[in-house]
């Protein structure tokens, strides 16, 4: 390993910004070196802080996590040396995790959206009312 070990610090947030309430798996593979780790089941509503991992200019690892209830997702990272590498990862909902949907009434929505889903366009370009 480098003299100087980096850490990766990770903010899993949701579509509105928010700490996501669930567990998630994060699994960090260094993309020449043999370094793989794997933590499983991890508080993922507080930032997640993994130490001693290589940073550049050997530093690049994937990154895959699984947060429970929310899809999974991979990416490539590149820890630098001296400070935390932060990374914030909006996390998008598991449409199969979904059990309930509350949507409003047409009368309760805005000008704005009645009119723009009125407007609507079919795939072949034509208008067609899709609320009367």
């Amino acid at each position: 390993m480098n003299d100087e070990a980096g850490s990766l610090i990770l903010n899993l947030t949701n579509v509105y910004g928010e700490r996501i309430n669930a567990t998630t798996d994060v699994i960090l593979e260094h993309r020449t070196l043999s370094d793989r780790r794997v933590a499983r089941n991890i508080d993922a509503s507080k930032r997640i802080k993994i130490p001693n991992l290589h940073s550049n200019p050997q530093g690049l690892y994937r990154l895959e996590i699984d947060p429970l209830g929310y899809m999974p997702l991979s990416q490539f990272v590149n820890i630098e040396s001296g400070e935390p590498t932060s990374l914030d990862i909006t996390c998008a909902v598991d449409p199969r995790k979904v059990t309930k949907v509350e949507f409003p009434a047409y009368d309760d929505l805005s000008e704005t959206c009645s009119s723009s889903l009125a407007n609507q366009r079919d795939s072949s370009g034509i208008r067609e009312q899709i609320w009367t």
